[in-house]
């Protein structure tokens, strides 16, 4: 069960607030349910994109393994799209907050998701689109 750090969640929450408001920050989301995975899905289903991500980038402490990198639900901790031209102003606004860039977002139409140049998932967000909403069809 992750724990908390009550202060410095206080500090990422302003930050990503302040990147925010700067317009910084084109899209965030949390990493709740689902964890990582789940939310890049999402905002790539959301945003009608796609999106390349590279676990290796991926900041965390200790050794993690892939499903856990992947899947951990964890308070304060966020996905954001940054508008690339303003990556320097974003950097700024999350000065002393753990961060980094794990991926890009593409028009491909596809995620997909690689740790130390080993492809880990492929999948076409039209087909994630079908799958997440397929339980509400009736």
């Amino acid at each position: 069960v992750p724990k908390v750090d009550l202060r410095m969640s206080r500090k990422i929450f302003f930050a990503v607030s302040r990147a925010i408001n700067a317009e910084c920050v084109l899209s965030c989301h949390d990493l709740g349910e689902g964890g990582l995975a789940v939310t890049l899905c999402e905002m790539c289903i959301g945003g009608k994109k796609g999106a390349v991500l590279n676990l290796s980038l991926l900041p965390c402490e200790g050794n993690l393994s892939i499903a856990q990198k992947l899947f951990s639900e964890s308070n304060s901790r966020f996905l954001m799209e940054v508008d690339y031209t303003l990556a320097r102003e974003f950097e700024d606004q999350m000065r002393g907050i753990p961060f980094s860039y794990i991926g890009q977002v593409n028009d491909s139409g596809k995620v997909i998701i690689s740790e130390a140049n080993k492809g880990l998932l492929e999948a076409v967000v039209k087909d994630l689109d079908s799958a997440w909403r397929k339980p509400f069809v009736y």
